[in-house]
């Protein structure tokens, strides 16, 4: 039983390297040349951004909501894949 529970284990762990030395290829949501951000107001005024509202929109609304405005939080992309691993990589500002 400890001899079937070894060679688990290590089938798990060569699995595992082997799909750690994959290459990863890194893609930007932005130049994917079809909409992947989702949750966005006036888009078509927004063009390639990570914010929420478009600037015209500052003077109609509270600040507290502007300032919500330029954070990504709700936002969502949508792309499709047949990879079995999905790495993201982000930076925040502030």
């Amino acid at each position: 039983m400890k001899a079937i529970r070894s060679l688990a284990i290590t089938a798990m762990m060569l699995t595992a390297a082997a799909a750690s030395a994959q290459t990863t290829t890194w893609n930007d949501p932005m130049k994917a040349g079809y909409p992947t951000v989702q949750n966005q107001a006036w888009t078509s005024e927004i063009g390639h951004s990570y914010v929420r509202m478009p600037d015209r929109a500052e003077a109609q609304v509270r600040k507290p909501l502007w300032d919500l405005s330029r954070n990504s939080a709700g936002l969502a992309l949508y792309f499709t894949t047949n990879s079995p691993t999905i790495t993201v990589r982000y930076k925040i500002s502030g």
